[in-house]
């Protein structure tokens, strides 16, 4: 399988990063039909699901946010239902019954390797666009401050990076096997404004992934997931250096 990456970057916010990354998966989607997966991994505020009319996976029973993601099972939910779901992500009471999966929560999750504890299914994560193209699937990020609250510290934090490349590995893994009988799935990522932490992950896994015929494993002689190890991957990584409208007044 074919596996074809895009990640966005750079140093600070207001450069165009995530409309670029958005427009790089509309195209893409409407113009091959395969799968093309956006995942939002700017989780220092502002998400693509503030801007973008998105529709939730819908379970038949209702459940704890991360008991939601095992995977949908009732089709998606209308943008308005979206809505009022992501509120109850706020409500301490309900302590966010019924409230939408986000990428906020695959990434606190445990690693793989702590088997005392189910691991999350990314499959649950994967919104639809409303009218958007039916092979375009996106994978927002909380900016609710409690979300933000809770995961900022993890986005910035060195120590963090080989824990989030794992995660993000996993991540691939399960959409590989997803999408396993289409002939190529396409990846975007939006990172953080920034090149330390989260950002640093996804360049990191650039390198790791995405050299010919030489991928390597995070850690010497341990294997990567055998489907990530057996896909042809092409990464290609893009710094965004356009000039912020709101500092043309100081340069």
């Amino acid at each position: 399988m074919r596996l074809r990456c895009y990640s966005f970057h750079s140093v600070k916010g207001g450069v165009g990063k995530s409309t670029l990354a958005t427009a790089c998966a509309l195209a893409l989607a409407e113009r091959d039909g395969e799968p093309v997966v956006l995942i939002d991994m700017d989780l220092t505020g502002t998400s693509l699901g503030d801007v973008l009319k998105l529709e939730a996976p819908r379970w038949n029973a209702e459940h704890p946010v991360l008991k939601a993601l095992e995977g949908p099972s009732d089709g998606f939910s209308s943008h308005e239902e979206t809505m009022e779901r992501v509120r109850l992500r706020q409500d301490e009471e309900l302590r966010g019954v019924g409230a939408p999966p986000y990428l906020n929560d695959f990434l606190l999750f445990p690693a793989p390797e702590r088997v005392d504890i189910e691991d999350a299914d990314p499959v649950g994560l994967l919104w639809r666009l409303q009218r958007g193209p039916e092979a375009l699937r996106i994978i927002p990020s909380s900016a609710l401050p409690r979300d933000v609250e809770a995961i900022v510290s993890v986005v910035y934090d060195e120590e963090r990076t080989a824990f989030l490349q794992q995660r993000l590995e996993y991540l691939m893994e399960a959409l590989l096997l997803l999408y396993r009988d289409e002939p190529s799935l396409t990846l975007v990522f939006d990172t953080p404004p920034s090149i330390p932490g989260l950002s640093r992950a996804v360049l990191s896994l650039a390198l790791r992934l995405g050299a010919q015929g030489d991928k390597r494993p995070i850690v010497p002689r341990r294997a990567l997931p055998y489907e990530l190890d057996n896909a042809e991957v092409r990464w290609i990584a893009c710094l965004v250096a356009t000039l912020d409208r709101q500092d043309r007044g100081t340069v």
